[in-house]
């Protein structure tokens, strides 16, 4: 039986309404998915820039490893790591990444431990402490990656999004000695659902270089996964400058607002100065 006139436009009325609220649930959603995203990036962005701050304060304070002017003992380093108020284990870092072998030693050792700590500032602050020893003298930190490694992968599972993604990321600068990690990287590095595919796929290309991830990362942009700007970011370096502006290009013109747009741009400028 055909509805009245009034009902019928009653009922079009209804569905719209409903269409047009679906559609906004969609799009905040949405902006809610990048704006996490950001976050999560500049968290990465802002730890990469204050390891190179402490680089250069290590670079300032001279060659010599009898100058000391924060630290003075492993113990007192760790206990300067542990407490929640205390920032000055990163005044510290620089000094004691240039400790004497037996007190360098007995400093690394109980920060890998504190890699399987129960609190998450400490496990935290033991990672980024771990970056900043590869970064100021990698050298000094083969004989413990064996150890570090191992504590370190089962944190890609961790429950914290951000301790997966700083795992992740000094993972990756182990180099090769971190290939005991590869099998769940690459997982990572596969699923399309996790948030930290990209991020992972070009760790896995620095321990694995022969590892080809140009194919992967533009299967994340041309998807819109959520971590698609990091893996435009990336490609110019795993694929022809022409490829990854066809590419990004592409994304450009797919994007559905102006933080997708100026992202695209942002990535379409490193096009130029990664070697082509």
């Amino acid at each position: 039986m055909n509805l009245p006139k009034p009902q019928l436009r009653l009922s079009t009325l209804l569905v719209l309404m409903l269409l047009i609220g679906v559609m906004f649930a969609w799009y905040a959603d949405h902006r809610r998915q990048v704006a996490r995203q950001q976050k999560l990036e500049t968290q990465t962005k802002m730890q990469g820039e204050q390891i190179a701050i402490l680089q250069k304060q290590a670079a300032r304070q001279g060659a010599s490893a009898g100058i000391f002017y924060y630290w003075a003992s492993a113990d007192q380093f760790i206990a300067s790591l542990k407490q929640a108020e205390d920032e000055n284990f990163l005044q510290m870092a620089p000094s004691f990444s240039r400790a004497d072998g037996p007190a360098f030693k007995a400093g690394i050792e109980q920060v890998i431990e504190l890699l399987g700590s129960d609190v998450l500032q400490e496990k935290k602050r033991a990672i980024t402490a771990i970056s900043f020893m590869l970064q100021a003298n990698k050298e000094r930190m083969v004989p413990f990656g064996e150890a570090a490694v191992a504590r370190l992968t089962p944190l890609l599972r961790d429950p914290d999004s951000g301790v997966q993604g700083e795992t992740i990321g000094v993972l990756g600068r182990f180099g090769p000695q971190a290939k005991g990690a590869l099998p769940e990287l690459k997982k990572i590095m596969l699923d399309d659902k996790d948030h930290w595919a990209a991020f992972s796929a070009r760790s896995v290309a620095l321990i694995e270089p022969s590892e080809d991830i140009g194919p992967r990362l533009i299967e994340l942009i041309e998807r819109k996964h959520r971590g698609w700007y990091t893996a435009a970011v990336e490609l110019p370096q795993h694929v022809s400058a022409e490829v990854a502006r066809k590419v990004i290009s592409k994304r450009y013109e797919a994007a559905e607002n102006d933080v997708e747009r100026n992202m695209a741009v942002h990535a379409l400028n490193r096009v130029g100065v990664e070697k082509e």
